[in-house]
């Protein structure tokens, strides 16, 4: 074995140590941690021993008809001893670097604990639309014809998939291998010989009463969710249903059966190329608003936004906050847009991933 691939074994070896089994992680990332792919998998090492590791990814996402390249940063994990002592910062800053050289603009993380990430320029980027479905809802929902997915499924649900305005790219085969993830069940509506829609509810041990992923007709994905209603365990409060903010068809048959979405978050942001995320600033806002990169008295590069009144730099917390403000919150980018003299109407955007798109 390598010397890459002996760390790459042992970064597996820590991240099952410290999230659950080896086994039981890399099943529930096929896309990285499965692969061992030793590009994919990132360490940082004391006197000869891997003592910190995570995996990265770099994705494409599609968001208000625009392409984003984001490093997605997951499964960081830090040998209980040697905690405290920095190797965990020095981990993120490397796979921050990593993530930059493959040409993301963007770094993205979800956190259960945001304070350590928080003090070291990561911030709460995005949206996202959470529903609680009570369990007597089914009754009110629509049917229809269901059953369990098969392998042979996988170039439909592919299609379904990309058919989301919002949505991250997967080729064909990355379809096929996540739909094959651990502890996880996947159902398809049928109209007829074609399928209409398709739910995936369950994804390890973090995703267990949460349909994290859903596509097609409206009609087939409420009738899924009936299914998924009816084979709740019990103990559960509800059936948890992710869904990305523009979609607003869902939002307005939920609506009517008085189910209301929790607005959430994306993830943890930072930004990695502050040129690329200027440009694609500058399509948002033109013709109005005007983005430089300029340089600023230290050496470094900063953002200028102008309109046609006032203009100002913009930190990289702020850059987030216009582009992918917190929860898609958009009065302070309204105020600003008022006062530069630009128009704030396309911004913000708001990326998705739903839970399959997980490291």
């Amino acid at each position: 074995m390598t010397s890459t691939a002996l760390r790459a074994s042992r970064a597996l070896e820590l991240i099952g140590a410290v999230h659950e089994g080896a086994a039981e992680s890399a099943a529930d990332s096929p896309l990285v941690l499965a692969t061992r792919d030793p590009r994919n998998l990132l360490v940082v090492e004391d006197a000869g021993a891997v003592v910190s590791a995570c995996a990265v990814l770099e994705r494409t996402f599609v968001v208000g008809g625009e392409r984003l390249r984001v490093g997605l940063v997951g499964a960081v994990s830090t040998a209980p001893a040697h905690r405290g002592r920095g190797f965990a910062s020095r981990l993120l800053e490397s796979a921050e670097r990593e993530l930059a050289a493959r040409g993301c603009a963007l770094a993205l993380l979800w956190a259960e604990d945001p304070r350590f990430y928080h003090l070291r320029g990561w911030r709460p980027i995005g949206a996202e639309d959470d529903y609680l479905l009570p369990p007597m809802l089914g009754a009110r929902l629509p049917r229809c014809d269901s059953r369990l997915a098969r392998p042979a499924d996988a170039a439909r649900l592919h299609e379904l998939a990309s058919a989301h305005p919002t949505r991250v790219e997967r080729t064909l085969d990355e379809m096929r291998a996540l739909l094959a993830c651990r502890d996880m069940r996947v159902r398809v509506a049928e109209d007829g010989a074609r399928i209409s829609a398709y739910t995936c509810c369950g994804r390890g041990r973090d995703l267990q009463g949460v349909v994290h992923e859903w596509g097609g007709a409206e009609n087939g994905v409420l009738g899924l969710l009936a299914r998924e209603l009816a084979e709740l365990p019990s103990g559960l409060p509800g059936l948890f249903v992710m869904a990305p903010a523009d979609a607003h068809g869902l939002r307005e048959r939920l609506a009517t059966l008085d189910v209301h979405p929790m607005r959430g978050i994306l993830g943890l942001g930072k930004v990695l190329d502050r040129r690329a995320l200027a440009e694609l600033l500058l399509r948002r806002v033109a013709p109005l608003g005007r983005v430089e990169l300029a340089t600023n008295a230290r050496g470094g590069s900063e953002v200028v936004l102008r309109g046609m009144r006032g203009g100002g730099v913009l930190s990289d917390d702020s850059l987030l906050a216009v582009l992918f403000s917190e929860r898609g919150l958009r009065d302070d980018i309204d105020a600003l847009g008022a006062a530069f003299g630009f128009d704030a109407s396309r911004l913000p955007l708001a990326p998705f991933a739903f839970g399959l798109d997980g490291i």
